[in-house]
């Protein structure tokens, strides 16, 4: 990895000025840092340092470090989902849906990936308590 790239992070938890799911880029050293604090996770694997990484048995290590590390392993470079054992795709937030807007500048692209807390959704730019809890109420019907 070069040491003069940046790394792309997906926030998982509130660490201001960055909300839970936004994507922002930081130095090697900086994305190590907020990675280890569990605040945010890498989303690429090419990207996790390879004292972070493990091993598995293939020898490839991605899905070890990936989960070791936090690492959104959700999505393949082209972005489209992968499935899992299975599952279906993550669900696409519909325009029409409370504070879609919001939400997308927020990095946050689907159902399954909005906060399910008005603190946490409170914290995201554009969304005040009266949205916030539209779009809790959208997301148990």
């Amino acid at each position: 990895m070069s040491e003069n790239h940046l790394v792309s992070l997906r926030f998982v938890a509130t660490y201001p000025p960055y909300n839970v799911g936004e994507i922002a880029g930081f130095g090697p050293e900086t994305a190590r840092e907020l990675v280890t604090a569990k605040v945010a996770i890498y989303r690429h694997s090419e990207d996790i340092p390879a004292d972070l990484a493990v091993e598995d048995e293939e020898g490839s290590g991605a899905d070890e470090a990936a989960s070791d590390v936090g690492q959104d392993d959700g999505e393949t470079e082209g972005g489209d989902q992968e499935l899992e054992n299975g599952e279906d795709p993550a669900t696409p937030i519909p325009d029409d849906f409370p504070a879609a807007t919001a939400l997308k500048g927020a990095g946050i692209e689907t159902l399954e990936a909005i906060p399910t807390t008005e603190d946490d959704l409170i914290a995201i730019n554009g969304i005040g308590l009266g949205f916030a809890r539209r779009i809790l109420a959208a997301l148990t019907d």
